[in-house]
């Protein structure tokens, strides 16, 4: 007759065998104690230090498949990667294919691509129609930008299992970086007819309807997404970029607030409320306020130097918006509109010589850059340089608040004050 021990003893017999570093042996006897009551997190914890320990002493044996397996169960923190790979030194079953995947995935989450990819590649020796490993490889290429191998993958995995979610996904982003727009927007909309509660395909499948201008449909998108989780800040942020698209810049403006309030760190909300809060409300105060919280979260943040620059030339602070145009300068040197808005605050300043050069280089970076064509003839003009000037005046025709009003001379004089 087999004798029954209480808990307590067992883990008593446990402890005893750590002292006596037989690990194998403690290990056996916690995964007992498991089997009878597997949510035991203090059991589970011993379990997880005993292994360590198992997997230092020189006299261990090797660990197997399951031992490993199980262990990808609790991975919560970077650590337990680590301790993946640890407890695969001393496995037994080495080259499984199911083995070599997980080690492969811990690999990918510490973002060592190279010995992920080593790893993947030898579970998909082993069994080549083994999707997962498929799938995982695929998201390392994505990862690294091999977007043609990625499909490669994608599209075999997808060929062995067409009703995974996450395949169908994956399809859909890869097909988006191989501008294959309407492929991409069917394998969205198919990750979502067998996961309807996968937020990330309603985020990608609301950018390919904008890509491909289907902005009611994007907007329809994104409110099912928001009637699914309503604390989803990415949500309100893209359905406040589609609405901006239809001219619903109020509930834009609505949207965007409502992002910042779910996550008070998406930089990119603040920027876009303040635009429209400028253009729409006039309101250059509470405009400015959001620029500045942009910049609070994101010093370098080239776009919100450029559109504060901007509205203080609007509104005549021509000191303080030459000082933004020159900090979005030090951030990107070769955007056109750094330039461009920096020659506005100096021809306001009165150093028309000056804002006629910047005008220039703006120009070289872009030369369809119809802005600074313009306002660099009326700079022109005003120095005296005629020839220059009226060469430069034609681009108002392609101005598109411009096109239909053209200036007499009686209009432009009484501009140019002669």
């Amino acid at each position: 007759m087999q004798e029954v021990i209480s808990q307590n003893e067992a883990l008593s017999l446990a402890n005893k065998k750590i002292k006596e570093n037989k690990f194998e042996d403690a290990c056996s006897i916690f995964e007992k104690i498991l089997k009878f009551n597997p949510n035991n997190k203090f059991v589970k914890k011993k379990l997880q230090k005993v292994k360590q320990k198992y997997l230092n002493n020189k006299e261990s044996i090797p660990i197997h498949k399951e031992l490993l397996i199980n262990s990808l169960t609790d991975l919560y923190n970077i650590k337990e990667y680590y301790k993946v790979i640890s407890l695969y030194d001393s496995c037994n079953e080495k080259t499984d294919h199911l083995v070599l995947n997980i080690v492969g995935s811990a690999y990918k989450a510490l973002k060592d691509y190279v010995l992920s990819l080593n790893f993947y590649n030898d579970s998909i020796d082993v069994v080549s129609n083994f999707w997962p490993s498929l799938l995982n490889r695929g998201l390392v290429y994505f990862e690294i930008r091999n977007f043609q191998k990625a499909y490669i993958d994608f599209k075999r995995a997808y060929e062995l299992n067409s009703e995974n979610h996450l395949i169908c996904h994956s399809m859909g982003s890869v097909l988006v970086e191989l501008n294959q727009l309407e492929d991409s927007y069917e394998f969205y909309q198919k990750a979502l007819s067998i996961d309807q509660t996968f937020e990330p395909s309603y985020i990608k499948l609301a950018n390919v309807e904008m890509e491909l201008f289907k902005y009611n449909d994007a907007l329809k998108t994104l409110n099912n997404l928001i009637d699914i989780n309503e604390n989803n800040a990415i949500a309100y942020f893209n359905r406040g970029n589609v609405q901006e698209k239809l001219g619903k810049n109020s509930e834009a403006i609505d949207s965007f607030l409502k992002s910042i309030n779910l996550d008070p760190t998406l930089y990119q909300s603040y920027l876009n409320a303040g635009t429209l809060i400028r253009k729409n409300k006039k309101d250059f105060n509470l405009a400015v306020k959001y620029f500045e919280q942009a910049i609070d979260i994101k010093p370098d943040y080239f776009e919100a130097f450029s559109n504060y620059s901007s509205l203080l030339e609007e509104i005549g602070d021509f000191s303080l918006s030459y000082e933004k145009a020159c900090k979005s300068i030090l951030i990107n040197q070769n955007n056109p509109k750094a330039y461009y808005n920096k020659a506005l605050a100096l021809n306001g300043l009165g150093h028309v010589f000056e804002a006629i050069e910047n005008y220039n280089t703006s120009i070289n970076l872009d030369s369809s850059f119809t802005d600074s064509h313009f306002n660099k003839s009326i700079a022109c003009l005003l120095s005296g340089d005629f020839i220059s000037g009226w060469a430069n005046y034609e681009y108002r025709r392609k101005r598109i608040d411009w096109v239909s009003r053209d200036f007499n001379s009686k209009e432009l004089c009484s501009r140019l004050e002669i």
